[in-house]
């Protein structure tokens, strides 16, 4: 993988004719040892049907254990790279998996089928690898704050894959006395008040703590196809409960110039507004994570619905077409969830496997809206 021009925000190139010309780099550090992951696995099933098949359950119960994990670790910098992707690592998935279908109603002009699915995952870090505990993953951005406070997750053996790492958020500073009496002595009144939680008077690494968990308890899908006559609808739902997301987007919404209107109606002010509970004007968004960018990414949304329509040829006289159908389907068209970003099913590390849940100006789920029309002849 290359890149042009710069990298760690730094721009380079060499001069040619008295201009600088970009260049083509390595953007990661190759490793010629790397294989595929391994996995081995056990699973317990079960069909059962009632009423002649109108009701059927499958339901598996699995464990599986993956070695050889592809993971960022980090290296000396001297090298040029923080990073290189190695095999390394023991994670293991244990769960069930739920699947219910029925036939409800069934006539002559109405028909009414149902399907409803349910999985439970846990996953748990066994083994890191070459004695390693921990490590860290992921990165807020805004600049190195040190200690690795600006990482989003650690991994630890023993927990699960991808928990967020951060402080405690205690609010802004509302006055000089609440600085002397803090941890933050360099604080500015209306900038982010973070816990001292092992009260040694000062702000460090020994006062994070895992602050959220982007795994969900369960996820579950719900569809329904019902047709009468001529018409066939279908809805599909699907959701995700108990997960949490890393809200970074709202993080750099919040302070300075870039605050939206419902932070600036609430942002701590001297004089116009000492009650405040949001950043004051002349504070920026912290670059650390905190309680405060952890939000319920819980959510329900309308995965798909389509309604389409089956036209009687023979009635209608057209002897060229065999079969002729209009649809009209949406993707995405409704969700509900208390998150407050755009979608709380996004991850921007989407191509890592060591963070997820994290929303750090990541694109939503397009809704997207079609009418098509299919023939045979």
């Amino acid at each position: 993988k290359f890149i042009i021009g710069s990298r760690n925000d730094y721009n380079v190139g060499y001069v040619l004719g008295g201009s600088q010309v970009p260049v083509a780099m390595p953007s990661n550090i190759g490793n010629a040892d790397l294989t595929w992951e391994k996995g081995s696995d056990f699973n317990l099933g079960f069909d059962l049907g009632f009423f002649n098949g109108r009701l059927n359950a499958t339901m598996d119960f699995y464990k599986k254990e993956t070695t050889d994990m592809l993971l960022e670790m980090p290296i000396p910098i001297q090298n040029g790279f923080s990073n290189v992707l190695v095999n390394s690592g023991v994670i293991e998935n244990k769960g069930m998996e739920l699947n219910i279908s029925s036939v409800n109603i069934t006539n002559d002009n109405f028909t009414w089928s149902s399907s409803v699915n349910f999985s439970k995952n846990e996953n748990k870090i066994v083994s890191l690898g070459g004695g390693n505990d921990f490590y860290f993953a992921g990165w807020v951005g805004g600049g190195n704050q040190g200690w690795n406070s600006n990482r989003v997750a650690k991994n630890e053996v023993g927990g699960a894959l991808g928990r967020f790492w951060g402080l405690v958020y205690e609010g802004v500073f509302q006055s000089q006395a609440e600085i002397d009496a803090s941890a933050q002595p360099n604080a500015r009144l209306g900038s982010v008040r973070w816990a001292d939680l092992n009260n040694d008077g000062r702000i460090s690494i020994d006062d994070q703590k895992y602050v959220g968990n982007p795994n969900p308890d369960f996820i579950f899908g719900i569809n329904n196809d019902w047709t009468y006559k001529n018409w066939k609808l279908n809805v599909f739902l699907y959701g995700e409960q108990g997960q949490d997301v890393l809200n970074l987007t709202w993080r750099r919404m919040t302070g300075g110039t870039n605050a939206l209107k419902s932070d600036r109606d609430t942002r701590f002010h001297p004089v116009n507004n000492p009650e405040g509970t949001t950043l004051s004007a002349n504070n920026g968004w912290p670059g650390r994570v905190g309680t405060h960018n952890v939000e319920d990414g819980s959510f329900v949304r309308i995965r798909n619905i389509s309604l389409s329509y089956d036209f009687d040829v023979d009635k209608l006289g057209i002897d060229f077409f065999n079969n002729l159908s209009v649809t009209a389907s949406a993707d995405n068209p409704v969700i509900w969830t208390n998150y407050r970003g755009y979608d709380p099913e996004v991850n921007s590390y989407g191509s890592t496997n060591d963070v997820k849940g994290v929303d750090r100006y990541a694109y939503p789920a397009t809704k997207g809206f079609r009418i098509g029309v299919q023939a045979s002849f």
